[in-house]
Parts: C-alpha cells; sequence; structure tokens
C-alpha cells in the first residue's frame, strides 16, 4: 500500500560585529519574522516547509472549539493566551516534522489504495454506499479543495502506518508485564489525617493596616484592562443567507444543470489488467505488452492471459480483476484508461505507468440512478440560497469598504447603502474572547490610534472567509487600579486564606515532627477536632483519599518491617498527613488469562508510545526550525 537569509561595511571586522549584533537580537527574540523566515505569511518554517497564518488559525480554531472548557477555565490572561498558541505552534510543528520524515522515507499512497480509503470512511457513505455528493457537500462546508483534501488523506494514512509500524515492533518480556502487574495491582495501608483550611478561618483576625498594606504591595493585581465599546456593522455570507429567496424555476434549472454532477449516483465500472513490468527496459516491456494486445485482438481470453503473462500477482490468479472503479477524477493512468472504456469488453492500448505497460479491460458496467428533483429540492434550496448570499457578499463589499472609508465619522451612511445594522458591542479588553470581539485583527483595530484616538471607521476587517467588520469608538475606558473600597472584601478573603493555610500547616508540621519522635499525638488531634481515616489494602482507585492524596500515598517509599512511612500532601481543601505502614504486591500467579494479556497489551503499547515518542524527539531534534510568533494571531 505504501509506494514509497551597507556599502560602507566591508571591512572583515565591521561584518563581524554587524553579524555579533545581528545575532544577539536574534537571542533576544527580536528578529522572529519575516526577516529571516522569507515567507511572511508563515509562523514557522521546518525544514525549508512553511506552515502558514491559516494553517495555525484552523488549528487554533478547532482545538479552542475542542477543549472550550479547559479554555475557559485556564486562559484568563494574555500570558495565558500566548502559551495556548505557542503550544498549537508546537504541535503543528512535530505534525509537519513527522509528515516530512514519512516521505522523505518514501511513505505514500497509490492513487487506488487512497480511493478504496477514502471510499470506505463512513463519513462519506449514504446508506453504506460510498456518495461523491456527499464528500462534494462535505468540502463545500469545510472549504477544501479536492486537491487539498486528498493530501490530508494521504498524511493522514502515511501518518498511521508509520504509527502502526513503530508500535507493532515493540514488545514486552514477561517480567516485565509481572513487575508491571505487581506495582498496579498494588495495595497499600496506613492512615490519613486531613487538615482543612475552613475551620482555621474562623478565627482569623485582619486589622486595617493589613488591608492597606496587602493593597499597596499588590496595586498592580487591582488593575482593570483598558476597554472600550464598539459601533459596528458586519457583512458576512451567513447574514445574507436569510434575506435570499429562491423560485421553483431556479430551483429546476439548477436542477437540470447539475444532474450529472451531483444528482445522480456514480456509474459502477469494473476494470481487469494485463501488467508488465519494465524493470528498467521499457522497449522490451512495450514489445511484449503489444504483443499481449495482438493476441486478445484475435480473440484469445482476457482472465487466461492475465493469469500466465500478468506481472502483478494478488491479481493475475483472479484474472487481472481490479474491482469497481470510481467515477472520480484520477491521475493514476490506470484508473484514467479504465474511464475512458465506453462498452464491456472493451480493451485499451497499452498504458504506461511508473511500473510498466498495462493493458485495461472493462468487464462491468452500470448507470448510476437518478436522483428525483423532490429528494434533492432542499439540498438546492440551501445551495441557491448560499450561492446568492456569496455574489450579494461581493456585490455589497465594495460599498461596504469605499463609503466606510469616505464618510469615515459615521457608520450610518455605510449601513443605508448597504442594508446592514450597526450593531453595538459590550465593552471588551485585550482579554475578551467571545464572538468576532476575540479576533485579535478586531482587538487591533479596536485599540489602534485610528479609532480609539482618531475617531474614524475602521478599514474593513477581514475575520473570516467572506466575512468582513467595520466599526468605530462608542465609548473608552482606560486602565486603571481600582480602588480599596472597591477591592477591601476580595483582600480579606486573601488574607484569610493566607493566615488559615499557614496555621494548618503549621500544624501539620507540629504532628508529624511528633509522629516522627513517636510522641503522642492523640491530644492534639483531639483538640482541633481532627479524626484519622483507617486506610486497610487500598488500591489506586480507592475513594478514601482526595486525587493528590491518593497519589502521594501511593508514591511513598515502602516502609521497612515493623516502621512506618511519613509524608504530607497539600491540595486545595487543606493538608493531608499519610502515615504507611504497609504495601502488599499484587500476585501475578492468581492474574486471569485475560488480565495477563491485557496488562502485555498495555506495556508492548507502552514501550511502543515511547519509541514513538523518541523517534519524534530524533525528528525534532535534527530539524530547521524557524518560528515567527508575530504572526501567531487568533
Amino acid at each position: 500500500m505504501l509506494d514509497s537569509i551597507r556599502e560602507g561595511a566591508k571591512k572583515p571586522w565591521v561584518k563581524f560585529v554587524i553579524f555579533a549584533i545581528v545575532i544577539s537580537f536574534v537571542f533576544a527574540g527580536y528578529f522572529t519574522s519575516s526577516f529571516f523566515l522569507g515567507d511572511p505569511n508563515a509562523v514557522a518554517i521546518v525544514n525549508g516547509e512553511s506552515i502558514s497564518k491559516n494553517d495555525f488559525q484552523r488549528a487554533y480554531t478547532n482545538i479552542k472549539s475542542q477543549r472550550a472548557d479547559y479554555y475557559k477555565a485556564n486562559v484568563k490572561s494574555e500570558d495565558d493566551e500566548r502559551n495556548f498558541q505557542e503550544n498549537i505552534l508546537q504541535q503543528l510543528i512535530t505534525e509537519k516534522v513527522r509528515d516530512l520524515a514519512t516521505i522523505d522515507m518514501g511513505m505514500r499512497l497509490s492513487s487506488t489504495a487512497l480511493r478504496d480509503v477514502i471510499q470506505s470512511n463512513p463519513n462519506f457513505q449514504d446508506d453504506g454506499k460510498y456518495s461523491a455528493e456527499l464528500l462534494e457537500r462535505t468540502l463545500a462546508g469545510i472549504q477544501m479543495s479536492r486537491g487539498a483534501f486528498k493530501q490530508a488523506f494521504q498524511t493522514q494514512e502515511t501518518t498511521k502506518q508509520l504509527v502502526n509500524g513503530l508500535l507493532s515492533s515493540e514488545f514486552s518480556l514477561e517480567t516485565e508485564t509481572e513487575t508491571d502487574y505487581e506495582l498496579i495491582s498494588q495495595k497499600r495501608s496506613g492512615k490519613a489525617l486531613q487538615i482543612n483550611y475552613a475551620p482555621f478561618k474562623t478565627d482569623v483576625k485582619i486589622s486595617s493596616d493589613e488591608i492597606s498594606k496587602y493593597y499597596e504591595e499588590n496595586k498592580e493585581s487591582f488593575r482593570v484592562e483598558e476597554k472600550v465599546s464598539l459601533e459596528y456593522i458586519e457583512l458576512s455570507v451567513e447574514k445574507l443567507l436569510k434575506q435570499q429567496k429562491v423560485s421553483e424555476e431556479q430551483i429546476e434549472e439548477y436542477y437540470k444543470d447539475n444532474l450529472d454532477t451531483y444528482y445522480k449516483d456514480d456509474d459502477k465500472r469494473k476494470i481487469s489488467h494485463i501488467l508488465v513490468l519494465s524493470n528498467g527496459n521499457d522497449s522490451q516491456a512495450l514489445e511484449k505488452i503489444n504483443a499481449i494486445k495482438t493476441r486478445l485482438d484475435n480473440g484469445e481470453d482476457f482472465a487466461a492471459i492475465a493469469k500466465v503473462e500478468s506481472d502483478d500477482v494478488p491479481t493475475r490468479e483472479i484474472g487481472g480483476d481490479l474491482g469497481i472503479l470510481s467515477t472520480e477524477d484520477s491521475d493514476d493512468p490506470v484508473e484514467k484508461a479504465g474511464a475512458a472504456l465506453v462498452n464491456i469488453g472493451d480493451v485499451s492500448e497499452p498504458v504506461k505507468s511508473d511500473f510498466g505497460y498495462h493493458l485495461v479491460k472493462l468487464t462491468s458496467f452500470v448507470k448510476g440512478a437518478v436522483q428525483p428533483l423532490a429528494e434533492v429540492k432542499g439540498k438546492i434550496t440551501e445551495e441557491l440560497k448560499r450561492a446568492f448570499a456569496e455574489e450579494a457578499f461581493h456585490a455589497k463589499s465594495s460599498d461596504f469598504e469605499r463609503i466606510a472609508f469616505e464618510v469615515s465619522d459615521t457608520l450610518k451612511d455605510t449601513a443605508d447603502v448597504t442594508g446592514l445594522t450597526i450593531q453595538t458591542s459590550p465593552l471588551i479588553g485585550l482579554s475578551y474572547r467571545e464572538g468576532i470581539f476575540a479576533n485579535q485583527d478586531i482587538k487591533d483595530a479596536a485599540f489602534g490610534s485610528d479609532v480609539k484616538e482618531g475617531l474614524v471607521n475602521s478599514s474593513p476587517i477581514e475575520v473570516g472567509e467572506n466575512q468582513l467588520v467595520v466599526l468605530r469608538l462608542k465609548e473608552h475606558k482606560p486602565s486603571k487600579i481600582e480602588s480599596l473600597d472597591l477591592v477591601q472584601s476580595k483582600i480579606e478573603i486573601q488574607i484569610t486564606q493566607k493566615k488559615a493555610k499557614t496555621k494548618a500547616e503549621g500544624l501539620a508540621s507540629n504532628l508529624i515532627e511528633k509522629l516522627e519522635a513517636k510522641q503522642d499525638v492523640n491530644e492534639l488531634i483531639e483538640k482541633n477536632s481532627l479524626k484519622w481515616t483507617q486506610l486497610d489494602k487500598v488500591e489506586r482507585n480507592n475513594a478514601s483519599l482526595s486525587y493528590f492524596a491518593n497519589q502521594k500515598f501511593f508514591q511513598m517509599s515502602t516502609p521497612i518491617e515493623n516502621e512506618s512511612t511519613l509524608d504530607k500532601v497539600e491540595d486545595f481543601q487543606g493538608v493531608t498527613i499519610l502515615l504507611l505502614t504497609q504495601v502488599e504486591n499484587g500476585n501475578w500467579s492468581v492474574a486471569d488469562e485475560a488480565t495477563r494479556k491485557q496488562r502485555a497489551n498495555y506495556m508492548s503499547s507502552y514501550f511502543g508510545n515511547a519509541g514513538y515518542g523518541s523517534f519524534i524527539e530524533g525528528l525534532r531534534g535534527d530539524a530547521s526550525v524557524t518560528r515567527n510568533l508575530s504572526n501567531l494571531a487568533q
């Protein structure tokens, strides 16, 4: 399946000084733009291959959508956003390195194999059968060309082959699997003492001087970012869709014009072939294939000759049968030849491929059924509405841009001419993450000098495919530090939490000190209304401990006989003292066959993933990577 960088600066010392200055700027992070990259639209270049802004934007949008809960909970500042973006860029760089490696290794799918993979994908099947119409609609929806789609699938499948190859080459010894089972099935005994922060908060006393001191020392943390409210007009295909009307005549005309392309099932062509390998001698292979063609012209049976003469071993025994040929465009010369045959039984002239010469025969043909207009009317209506909306978008976009520029002190004229509505945004800051105002180009314009200080309309901003926005300032609120009276309650909470935590940690340290000295701690425990939780042969997934406490408990070193191991762990609620008295390893001899097989598969997969990680790490280490962080934009 796998077919394999001044006129006066001429003196050497001057050049050396300039070079040293430039290098220092590089390591300071200045020249991370197209000055070095050569491609102004690249976010990175890997071994000479660009990762474009569009590639990054597509990945950013997808990952942000898939991890929406994580993003909302964790990305709260500009630094958080930058880290989020850089993590995505690192992922794209790794993928590019990997993809280039598969190319260097000659890993590729033949067009026939790629076609089979695509047609067998359930996402492109209707009632269990491949649907070219469904594929076309999918590609239109995601705005991807057929060529880009095939390349994406080619990359996906070769990557899968690479990963599977690396994973399948790894195995685990029985002793390794046994050791893993003994650890994973381990049971531990001891006890835990949870010291919560909450009880210590009730006695906390906070003076006004403490509050004032905390406020003065942490003023910047109470700064409210600069915010603006905007008037804006949005021109997009999606909004124009709702305004479009489609007549019955237009639907019928579209149906007739596109009948063969979209509303007729694929013709089913079954083909066979005879292959003569060239093996570096084209003339000899051509002579032999011509001789076979003469025999066929004289009436000999194609399948019989294929069984004897064809060099394609997998199909030779079945008369050269290649199965059903799709009617979709193909670059494969054998498939192109098969698609050109008209009548059942027709045989092509000799066809040249990378392997040699072929004769192709059409053995079966079933014309595709036509879908009635009633079945596809709804789809046609939506397709026409979108086409009309796109036409309206392009017709309005020139007026949209021209009037917003010519009458720059208001959006009213632009709205009147284009028939669009002036909308008002909420107060937004640079950290705003909702809707179109999450777009960095929108925020750059909103906080730029033209809009914020010049009080003029922005230039049209492209926030998506066929989506333009013009905006102007409605309200501006400068950045400021909130007054003490507004943040006092927050300060009181933070000081209380800090003092309670200090008291809880102090008590925990005192108890551990006494336990290590083998002193009685019962009185101290009772005084603080605490209680030990007994842990009797608990497993790793037990519910007796918090996640962090459980992790720590199973990381503690095994105690020597008649002794115990002490440790503590902090989490969001308090401090937990852990006392480990006994460790009992899992017993491999009593593990059933299913468990043994599961652990063996796990260990093989573990070593395989480690091998794949090492392979990718090696590729990353050897790769030439230049990043352009200034091009990272939402």
